[in-house]
């Protein structure tokens, strides 16, 4: 096999290339940025006027400050139509005496109106008339003590903005609180939940193939999916940023955007893996009401029911409630992988002050289908042609047992408080639980067995009283605050995670010979309890974190922050004694971000970050001797420089060039799985997403990696590429509204992957491949009832090719779902 050694020479020509290709696209748009806030639509009755005014920040997003007592008794008018948030606010206060004076930082102060002789029309845009001057015997009006103002911030639109759109404007996941993706120091790629939706996307790996940094690993239909970001395989999720076990599939049914975070974010998130981490947006209550249900089908069989509801209640609209609930009977390319999926959540939000916001939520999920065994290159006999022998398989067989399934229950839920002390410092509080009650049936192909006939010996790995999940607390405290020209936003606060690996009875043995095409069926293993072992491990982790974002002028924002780690790893045995040393090593994990907006669309930055990632877990579903074995901690490096560019007001263009390395866990000759070596991942990233011009809307981005293996004992791998990891991905998904035709658009969409390595030591890899889909979608009314019809086909040429491994990609697979709204 060739080896491909890569220059600097090259690496800074592609990050020259992304800076370029920026530039050029920069100066094709128009540079101008919207700078008045769109019309939104209302319909408020009229009540008092302090009720009206919350409910009308919650809708626009604006935040108003005023003394409560000025609104005491006063009344509002019904707004009902569509206003831009000053005039909205200006129709809202009309007649009242009072007045909105907006401030430099944002958001608005309401203070008594100044009397005019012939007042303007009630806007925010008008100035009031130079005050005469006061005769000299005219004595100075009293001054008014100065009062506690309450402030009020809107935060229910963004819950429904959040969903809408192909570009995002804004994240949550990078940093402590939302920010805009523009001001934002590292890269973070969101999709929507339109989106998600437009591209029927059921499960994470779907999601994913939208952002080419993420690499999907072995899809198993009936188990959960696992990705990779930035060559490193991702082995955490979060729900609103409180962390959660991935192991099994997170639903997608009550997700306003899932948000990937690329690199090292050890500040955030605490131990982390250094490719990065998704975090999965929960749906919250919207401003107005949302009737949705839906039917979607696939071209196998499968069928789902789904419905998603909002409401606010109470003379203020203070109370909001949003539910979601999923019935549906899978199908997939493989006829024997079915079963049922049952979901349901609610989310509620109570203001029941202004400067007080309580949220619950929670979510349950039901899922049972069958498993269908993979193939690795460790499987095929010595001298057996492994692809010969895989043309002829047929990819939609099934080679699993009846009883081989993979059923769980899910359930996740969580609590938030957030209480605004005053203008500038808020207390916030979240918990949440998540458990995974599951069983696993599971098989793999006993190593070297594999003939070329297709003859192969099976092994199976039997656990049926699997807990996974944990809980998650934090409390921070965020401020603003200034020294001399310098402003700060202070975040400190306090974090602990449990997370749990609990299995009372693990068994696994050789099941018996079998044949690739003419699969043996075998009835379901029995085992004595004493054949059985256990694991319980337990890793419970506490941080102290402090993070200051200070800035000068209006262009530079330098963010430092430190975080530090006490963890506690566990692995105990049945009798409750430990099975090893717990782990115990107290570790700070600093994080440094400089950026500059040389103008106000555009952003460059540069960041450094110090990571620690919890080992992982010995893989039980391979020929390991320490199955299930917990490794210790390992540290990783990341630095980064990056600009993003916002081209007029509708698409944003990113480009990031990184450098990470972190310690390596593999599996040795002797059978084992163990810590050696490090991990080295050199690349570039760029992506547009957004409106590019009226009717077109991209979502397109590229990754290229130059990733090896540095040092360690196994000579065989040493300056060799990780396993499945391309050199090069890319994508880009077209949406165009067809013109002359209402309601119509079309979209298109082209998926590259690399090829990549399957052994360590490089010897075998599979070929690049290119995937072609596409969909048409009408939205408009369908007998009086506004309605959403998609049709998608996914690899529109039927392609055949191989995902991760040998496991095989999906073939030509036809969506079709049906929403109504009103």
């Amino acid at each position: 096999m060739k080896k491909h050694q890569t220059s600097p020479r090259l690496l800074s020509r592609l990050a020259l290339h992304s800076a370029l290709l920026g530039l050029s696209l920069l100066g094709a748009q128009s540079g101008a940025i919207a700078q008045t806030a769109p019309a939104v639509r209302h319909d408020i009755p009229a009540t008092s006027l302090e009720a009206a005014l919350q409910r009308y920040a919650r809708s626009t997003g604006i935040n108003l400050s005023y003394d409560a007592a000025l609104l005491a008794g006063r009344q509002s008018q019904a707004l009902q139509g569509s206003y831009t948030p000053a005039a909205g606010l200006a129709a809202l206060l009309a007649g009242s005496g009072l007045q909105a004076q907006a401030q430099p930082g944002g958001g608005f102060v309401l203070r008594p109106a100044v009397a005019q002789a012939a007042p303007p029309p009630a806007t925010l845009a008008a100035r009031p008339a130079a005050t005469p001057a006061r005769p000299a015997s005219t004595p100075e009006p009293e001054p008014q003590a100065a009062l506690p103002l309450v402030r009020v911030s809107g935060t229910a639109d963004r819950q429904a903005q959040r969903e809408l759109g192909y570009r995002a404007r804004t994240q949550a996941s990078a940093g402590f609180g939302e920010q805009a993706l523009l001001d934002t120091p590292f890269q973070v790629s969101v999709v929507t939940a339109e989106l998600m939706r437009d591209q029927q996307s059921r499960s994470l790996a779907d999601v994913a193939r939208l952002d080419a940094s993420a690499v999907v690993g072995a899809p198993d239909t009936g188990w959960y999916d696992r990705i990779s970001l930035r060559g490193f395989s991702i082995r955490e999720a979060y729900r609103d940023g409180l962390r959660i076990s991935d192991q099994a599939q997170v639903p997608l049914d009550n997700k306003a955007a899932v948000e990937f975070v690329k690199g090292l974010s050890a500040l955030r998130y605490g131990f982390s893996t250094p490719g990065g981490v998704i975090n999965y947006m929960v749906k919250r209550p919207t401003e107005a009401p949302l009737s949705r249900a839906g039917l979607s089908l696939n071209g196998f069989g499968g069928l789902a029911l789904h419905t998603d509801l909002s409401r606010r209640f109470g003379v203020d609209q203070s109370l909001g409630l949003r539910l979601n609930a999923s019935l549906e009977h899978e199908r997939h390319e493989v006829a024997e992988q079915r079963g049922p999926r049952r979901f349901v959540s609610a989310a509620l939000d109570w203001l029941p002050r202004p400067d007080l916001r309580v949220e619950l939520e929670g979510e349950f999920q039901q899922r049972e289908l069958g498993g269908n065994y993979g193939l690795g290159p460790d499987a095929f006999a010595p001298g057996v042609d492994s692809q010969a022998l895989l043309a002829r398989l047929d990819r939609k067989a099934y080679r699993g047992q009846s009883w081989s399934t993979y059923p769980s229950r899910t359930s996740a839920g969580s609590a938030r408080l957030s209480f605004a002390l005053n203008d500038n410092w808020r207390l916030q509080a979240a918990a949440q639980v998540q458990r995974i009650r599951r069983a696993q049936y599971g098989m793999w192909v006993s190593s070297e067995s594999l003939q070329a006939n297709g003859d192969l010996q099976l092994e199976h790995y039997i656990s049926e009283q699997q807990l996974r999940g944990g809980e998650a607390m934090t409390m921070r405290l965020d401020g603003t605050f200034h020294t001399a020209a310098l402003s700060h936003q202070l975040t400190l606060g306090l974090e602990r995670t449990r997370e749990i690996q609990f299995e009372p009875a693990v068994f696994w043995a050789t099941l018996g010979r079998s044949n690739l095409f003419n699969p043996v069926r075998y009835p379901k293993p029995s085992f004595a309890p004493e054949q059985a072992d256990d694991w319980d491990n337990r890793n419970i982790t506490d941080s102290v974190f402090l993070n200051d974002t200070i800035s000068w002028g209006s262009d530079w924002q330098l963010n430092v922050g430190l975080r530090q780690l006490r963890p506690r790893f566990e692995n105990f045995k049945r009798d409750g004694s430990l099975k090893a040393a717990p782990f115990k090593r107290s570790a700070f994990t600093p994080s440094l971000s400089l950026a500059y907006k040389p103008a106000a669309h555009l952003s460059i930055y540069a960041n450094y970050v110090q990571g620690l990632e919890g080992g992982g877990t010995a893989p039980t579903d391979q020929d390991i001797v320490n199955k299930g074995e917990v490794m210790p901690a390992l540290r990783s490096h990341q630095q980064e420089i990056g600009f993003k560019a916002e081209l007029g007001a509708g698409s944003l263009f990113s480009a990031a060039l990184f450098n990470i390395d972190k310690g390596l866990e593999r599996r040795s000759e002797a059978k084992r799985w163990v810590q050696d070596g490090r991990q080295v991942h050199r690349g570039v990233e760029a992506s547009l997403s957004g409106t590019v011009r009226p009717g077109l809307r991209l979502v397109s981005s590229l990754a290229w990696l130059d990733a090896k293996t540095v040092k360690g004992e196994d000579p065989s791998i040493v300056g060799k590429r990780p396993t499945d990891v391309p050199k090069l991905q890319a994508n880009v998904l077209a949406d165009w509204q067809l013109p002359g035709l209402p309601g119509w658009s079309l979209n298109a969409g082209a998926f590259h992957k690399g090829s990549r390595a399957i052994t360590a030591d490089n010897r075998l890899s599979l070929p690049a491949y290119t995937r072609f889909d596409a969909g048409l979608r009408y939205a408009g009314p369908l007998a009086g009832v506004e309605s959403t019809v998609r049709l998608n086909v996914q690899n529109l040429g039927d392609k055949r090719y191989f995902e991760t491994g040998y496991a095989f990609g999906l073939p030509r697979t036809l969506l079709l779902s049906v929403d109504l709204e009103w």
